[in-house]
This record gives C-alpha cells, structure tokens and sequence, in this order.
C-alpha cells in the first residue's frame, strides 16, 4: 500500500509509525510555479520546481518518499517531469494553483462577523457550485475555484508536453481527474 502525504506532519508520523507502506509526496509538497499569470517561460526558470535540488531529495529520501505528484505548469517542459531516483505522477486535465483557509461559498450564508474567516465549519456547501474566474491576461488558461482551491485546465499545449514526458519515460503514472 501506497500514503500520499501533503504535508510533512503526516510524512514524519508515516516515518515513525507505519514504515512499511510507501509514501507518495503529494502536489500541495511540490513546489514550483503554477500561476496561469505568469507572462512568459523565464518565469519558470526563476522558481524552478524543488525536486532538482540535493537538499530536498535529501530530505525526501529522509521520509522514505519514492514517488512525486506534480501538476503541468504553465510553460512546461518535458524535462520537468524527469526526478531523479523518483517516480512522476502527473495530474491531468486539471492543475491546482492554490489553497486556502476560507471558502466564498461557505461564508455567503454567514453573519457578517464570521464572513471569509478561517475555522468556521465546513458543510461542504460548494461541492455543487464551480467559479470560473476571469481571464488571466497573460494566458489562455481557463481557471476555477471550488471551495478553498483554485486551479486550471490544460490545453492543448501542456496536454503535449505530459505526452512527451510519457513518451521519454518521465512519468510512471496518470491520474485523470474531473472537476
């Protein structure tokens, strides 16, 4: 059996506690940029994903992580998705760009002091409601939020990119997912 793990508190307690299963480092631990702002690919290159860096595998292999999920950010590459020592999955045809603490859609109902607040429970009222957001000016990228999350669909562009990727052997898994 396989834990995916976004955050390092589970990672250490998956370490110390049930060493026998093998832990997936989930996208909310990969970092690199995946705003569909970002004007042009340099942009990327500035912030480049944290998986090539000796201390982070160092600290991955610390947890006993052998496997990566990784979003197709915008301006991606192939070579992106090649991890040393690792095995990729990548998303598909939907990328997170963020998360947060407060849900819109929750605080509508809400008195005006507890409106857009952290630690108000959640009754999962956005489950039926998807926000399209406005266009970013830079890209085409269509992009959504649900609940506390924002994210992006793929084009065409970044659909070739995570088939080049496959194609050169970088990712060992898929996941398809639906909004």
């Amino acid at each position: 059996a396989q834990v995916l793990v976004n955050d390092w508190g589970v990672a250490q307690v998956m370490k110390t506690r049930f060493a026998q299963y093998g832990v997936v480092a989930g996208r909310q631990l990969a970092k690199m940029v995946k705003d569909p702002r970002i004007p042009a690919p340099a942009w990327s290159r500035v912030y480049p994903s944290n998986y090539g860096a000796a201390p982070y595998a160092r600290l991955l292999s610390r947890f006993g992580i052998g496997q990566v999920e990784l979003d197709v950010p915008p301006f991606a590459s192939a070579a992106m998705f090649a991890v040393d020592d690792l095995d990729v999955s990548v998303w598909a045809p939907y990328a997170y760009i963020a998360k947060g603490r407060i849900c819109k859609i929750g605080s509508l109902g809400a008195k005006t002091e507890d409106k857009f607040a952290p630690g108000r429970v959640c009754n999962r009222e956005c489950l039926g409601i998807l926000e399209r957001e406005p266009d970013a000016a830079v890209s085409s990228l269509r992009t959504f939020s649900r609940g506390t999350t924002m994210f992006y669909q793929h084009d065409a562009a970044m659909f070739g990119v995570v088939r080049d990727a496959i194609a050169q052997g970088h990712v060992a898994r898929l996941v398809l997912s639906e909004v």
